[in-house]
């Protein structure tokens, strides 16, 4: 998996010991599975937040290090349960598969915009992998169909009209390897997995 762009060592760093306190402290992390973008595929993930909010300037873009491809939202998790999730997802043998992205549109009712394109079969058949771990760790997850898209910005206008557009030229992301990751004062941690064998 690519590392997540721009992040330097020291924000990895911190990142880390930020994980590690709330995962110690025993309480419950609000947790999903996803995947980061590579370099690329980032920065032009950006380029159109950027130019979306500049349609929408009272909107909030997502930041660059927080777009990611989200392949089965959880909710929230006790710490340790997500430690051994995270190892289990690790251990999931998982080819990259492509997936490309060639339009934007947005969620009304829940007011964000996002970059997508149709779901290709290898795609669907690691999220049914993901879905079939879930279910054998007895871990609930969002059993709505699977959209794949990523969030470009929060909050737009209330019945907002001229989102939908395609991305041209089209992003081809390889999705690599499913990460465990907590929503955490505004960041995105990757759960560190628990020692095993």
């Amino acid at each position: 998996m690519a590392p997540k762009p721009q992040a330097s060592a020291a924000v990895a760093a911190a990142d880390r010991t930020a994980a590690n306190a709330v995962e110690s402290s025993g309480a419950a992390l609000r947790c999903f599975v996803g995947c980061w973008p590579d370099p690329e595929s980032a920065a032009r993930l950006d380029a159109l937040g950027r130019e979306l909010h500049g349609e929408f300037p009272r909107s909030r873009p997502v930041p660059h290090h927080k777009l990611h491809l989200t392949l089965a939202f959880i909710g929230d998790l006790h710490a340790a349960r997500a430690a051994r999730l995270s190892a289990a997802l690790r251990a999931l043998a998982l080819a990259p598969c492509a997936w490309t992205i060639d339009r934007i549109d947005c969620f009304a009712g829940a007011r964000v915009a996002w970059a997508g394109g149709a779901t290709p079969a290898a795609l669907a058949e690691r999220v049914r992998a993901i879905e079939a771990l879930l279910r054998d760790e007895g871990v609930d997850f969002d059993r709505r169909p699977y959209r794949p898209h990523v969030t470009l910005l929060r909050d737009l206008p209330r019945n907002s009209t001229r989102i939908a557009r395609p991305v041209a030229p089209v992003i081809d992301w390889i999705v690599q390897r499913p990460v465990l990751v907590q929503s955490s004062q505004g960041r995105y941690l990757e759960v560190e997995p628990c020692a095993t064998g």
